[in-house]
């Protein structure tokens, strides 16, 4: 994974895919300290909002991320049980 690479993209490209989809609040992204595994947290509205985008931008992503990161992301589908994010509404 190239690291520099993988921020560029995340700032261009991804966000503004992201901002355009129904119900998405925010991404919270994490690194290992020895770079070599990123862990993507996106917040929606809804959990159809999350499964809308998982069946249609989702795929626009993981194309930008190809060039980027080795092996092909997983997502992994979670409710959100507490928060100190203001911003981040439980529904």
């Amino acid at each position: 994974m190239r690291l520099h690479e993988f921020n560029r993209h995340q700032e261009s490209e991804i966000v503004p895919i992201l901002r355009k989809q129904k119900g998405f609040q925010e991404v919270i992204t994490l690194v290992t300290p020895d770079k070599k595994r990123i862990e993507a947290i996106s917040l929606w509205d809804k959990m159809e909002d999350a499964e809308a985008y998982d069946r249609s931008g989702y795929k626009d992503v993981v194309k930008l991320l190809a060039t980027v990161v080795d092996g092909t992301p997983k997502v992994e589908t979670m409710e959100m049980a507490s928060s100190t994010i203001h911003k981040a509404e439980m529904r």
